[in-house]
Order: structure tokens, then sequence, then C-alpha cells
């Protein structure tokens, strides 16, 4: 494919967090993505994590001030449920006693939560956002920092997250977006948070514990990071396959897009889609509560895949 074609591909772009949901269930990334239909009840979860977020985002822009980083978390939950406000106060105090209090004379900070752009082998664009490239004071070595927050188990959080695919493909779009930048750095960290509601006889008290911890600084190998952008640019061409296939009228949705029976329930929760699985090819109405994004109309998102030679071949 001619360079020139792979840059009018870039009408948008496509975040991680689509590819994440297509590999957990193709089918849900046909309601999200295709129909278009978004649930707009906010969890508990994503409500936490773009909380912490923000607020870490103020700390470090803010010359390491937890007032600040503590008033911006508070300000995303709003009112949205004060248990959810004391959980996400007690996570932030545990992560600034034990990481980042302890970084305001070891750090200098050089980049907060900036956007970055992963060019596949492909010729498709996906974007990110670094949580912050960190420089040590001591060893001079600059590192990428990345913050994830759980309720399960923090050891295994930081373990698998630091030695997951996405990490790589960060680094590889850091890479792209910062090359000069990207000569100085060392690897990658992740700080994870570990926040769990204290119990009584089995009934919620309202009282959080929990711990935050860093993972070891891990670097990538040149290989590692090729590996990274042909499996995605793989990913991205599988879609587009599929896309084309429904598109085309070449295949019925559920065939083209199946459910992946293992992610029916996950964490407790029944799918959003889990009424309307079976009615895909049906094209059923949108489920209370959700809204239709109009990017399913003009394709704002899907334009990329029908770009690659994957959509063409169809």
């Amino acid at each position: 494919m001619a360079e020139e074609k792979k840059e009018e591909m870039r009408e948008s772009s496509a975040g991680n967090s689509i590819m994440s949901l297509f590999q957990s269930c193709p089918r849900k990334f046909y309601f999200r993505y295709v129909l278009g239909w978004r649930d707009t009840r906010l969890t508990d979860p994503l409500a936490m994590g773009s909380a912490i977020h923000e607020a870490q985002e103020c700390f470090y822009k803010n010359n390491f001030n937890y007032n600040m980083c503590i008033d911006r978390g508070l300000e995303v939950i709003n009112d949205l449920n004060p248990l959810l406000r004391e959980k996400l106060a007690s996570a932030l105090h545990i992560w600034n006693g034990e990481i980042g209090q302890f970084e305001r004379n070891k750090v200098e900070v050089l980049m907060v939560e900036e956007p970055i752009d992963i060019k596949l082998s492909n010729g498709f664009v996906m974007t990110g956002r670094l949580d912050r490239l960190l420089r040590d004071k001591e060893t001079d070595h600059v590192f990428i920092d990345d913050t994830k927050s759980t309720g399960w188990d923090l050891t295994k959080t930081l373990r698998n997250y630091t030695y997951h695919p996405q990490p790589k493909l960060y680094y590889a779009g850091f890479q792209d977006t910062f090359p000069e930048l990207a000569k100085e750095c060392t690897g990658w960290r992740t700080s994870g948070i570990y926040i769990r509601e204290r119990l009584s006889k089995g009934m919620g008290t309202g009282e959080f514990y929990g711990n935050a911890e860093r993972s070891p600084l891990v670097s990538f190998l040149d290989g590692q990071i090729q590996d990274t952008r042909n499996s995605y640019a793989s990913y991205t061409d599988d879609i587009a396959y599929r896309l084309a296939l429904i598109e085309k009228e070449e295949s019925l949705p559920s065939v083209a897009f199946p459910a992946c029976g293992s992610n029916c329930l996950a964490f407790n929760k029944v799918c959003e889609y889990y009424n309307y699985c079976h009615k895909v090819d049906q094209k059923p109405n949108m489920p209370y509560n959700f809204e239709h994004d109009s990017w399913a109309d003009d394709g704002t998102v899907l334009n990329q895949f029908r770009g690659l030679d994957a959509y063409r071949e169809i």
C-alpha cells in the first residue's frame, strides 16, 4: 500500500480499548463499534480509574501537590456515590503515602498524560496516552510510569500488566511520537494500587484498606516491539475482514462476530449486551439506558478499518 494511502486512513484513530474489546468478545465489539450502542451508565471501576488518572495528572503537573490531587479526584467522582468517593479518597491516600510523596524529591517530571500515535505495520494508526514520563534524579534513568488499580490481587496485576502486550504497544507509540526522547528512555514501570472495602460478617463497613507498589523497571527489545506492532496489525486486519463480510453481505453478523461465552459474566456482572446477543442477526432495538454514537453512521472510527487491504479484498 502506498504511503499516501496510509495517510488517507487517518480520518480517525482507534485506541487500545477497541482492540481489547474485540479480543475479549467480537460480538460485543459489533454492538459497541459497528451498531454504535453505548451504555450510558458509568460503572464504578470506570469512574474510579478515570478519577485516579485525573488526580495523578493534577499531582504531577502541580509540583506533587496532594491537596490538589485529592480535590481533582473527588471532583471527577462528583456526587455519583458517597461510598465511591470514600473509596477513591482511601486509594489516593494509600498511593500518596507509599509512592507519590516518595517521588517528590526522587524524580523529575518530563511528561504527563501525553497523547501518542502508534503506527502499525499495515498502515493502521492507533492512539494512546502515556500516564507520565519520569527521570530518576539519582540514576538519571528516564522511564515511562503507568498506573493500574485493582481490588483483586496487586502482585498479579503488576506482573500480568507489566509483561502484557499493551506496554510494548504504548512504548512503540512513544518511539513513534517522541523519537528523540525515546533514545533516552530506559524502560517501563507499572505503579499499582490495591483497594478493598473492609467486611464485617460478610457486609461492607464503608471502610477501605489496601497498599500501593511499583513493578521493577523493565526494558523491551526491538524485536519485541516489532512483534507487538505486527500482532496488533493482525488484529486490525481481522476486524477489517469481518467488517467487510457483513457490510458486503457475505456473512451474517453472528458468524463474522461470534460471541465469546466466557465473558458473559465478568466480575460478577452480566454483560450489558447479554439479552441481545442471540438476536444479533435480527437488528434489535437499542437497549434502555443506551445511546447511539453518531460515528457508527458516519464512519468516524470504522473508516480506518475500511481503508485496509483486508477490507478491500472481500
